[in-house]
């Protein structure tokens, strides 16, 4: 079958738009594509949370109980001179301030480096863990309900439905808390919900396509066959939402046309490889 890129446009808007892909075979190549950057990007942190439990356990940090005392707050002041500057001026500061800090963790998580995920694991991770321990729960579910915040927080800042110019950990901390509030109260709990920290809330979007993993798993071994360029390129586009400039540059392609070509042809290679697999 000859490639129709109309097709694929219009299986990328139908993905956009978060419409069901169970009648679209090129929306569901795509969302095939998307499920399987999340899983990689979940299995990525999870390894990177393996070297976070070995910092915590080497500096004495291994019971519940130590979560529950633990608390890296820093209690030193300086004492600076008065900032007069126009307050707008200084929240604009701040807020970029902020910005270039929360883009070095997400780019750290996203591409698992080692030292920003465990700095990040070593002072916001016993938070979630005094949360929600001190909420029925357990050092696993607070592992589950951490790591699951990072994916969320990720994923919106991705797809630009998030612009994050407050400090990362208030964020991080509302998420896990938002989670594991919900699963509290499916357990119809009647107890008072306890939050020391007490971030506001977040409504914040995820797209929950766990429902469908079933079903896509087999395309997973279609993208495995891929190489890695292609597999790149496809979590670029549509898991990253880079622009296709940046792809092409990031890439090594002469233009965006020629990206944004390959990514197509890509494409039509899981599809065909699925197609194999499903025959034999």
């Amino acid at each position: 079958m000859e490639m129709n890129e109309s097709l694929w446009d219009n299986a990328e808007q139908e993905f956009q738009e978060q419409k069901s892909a169970s009648t679209n075979e090129f929306a569901e190549v795509i969302l095939a594509t998307f499920i399987y950057s999340r899983k990689k990007l979940r299995e990525g942190i999870k390894k990177l949370s393996i070297l976070g439990d070995y910092k915590l356990e080497k500096d004495g940090l291994v019971n519940e109980s130590d979560f529950i005392k633990y608390d890296p707050t820093f209690g030193i002041c300086f004492r600076i001179a008065e900032d007069k500057r126009p307050y707008e001026v200084k929240e604009k500061e701040r807020k970029e301030r902020n910005q270039k800090k929360n883009f070095k963790i997400i780019k750290g998580i996203v591409e698992n480096d080692n030292e920003v995920f465990l700095n990040l694991y070593e002072y916001e991770f016993p938070k979630i863990v005094r949360l929600v321990i001190k909420n029925s729960g357990t050092v696993d579910n607070a592992r589950d309900v951490f790591q699951d915040g990072l994916v969320i927080i990720i994923e919106n800042l991705l797809q630009k439905k998030l612009e994050i110019t407050e400090s990362f950990d208030g964020y991080l901390y509302s998420v896990c808390r938002n989670l594991w509030y919900r699963q509290w109260i499916e357990n119809k709990r009647k107890l008072k919900f306890f939050d020391d920290y007490g971030y506001d809330d977040l409504d914040i979007d995820y797209r929950d396509y766990e429902e469908h993993l079933d079903k896509y798993e087999q395309y997973a071994a279609a993208i495995e066959m891929l190489g890695e360029t292609c597999r790149k390129l496809l979590e670029l586009c549509y898991y990253q939402n880079m622009g296709w400039n940046e792809i092409a540059s990031q890439l090594g392609y002469a233009s965006a046309g020629s990206a944004r070509n390959q990514k197509y042809k890509c494409l039509e290679r899981i599809r065909k490889y699925q197609a194999e697999i499903t025959d034999n």
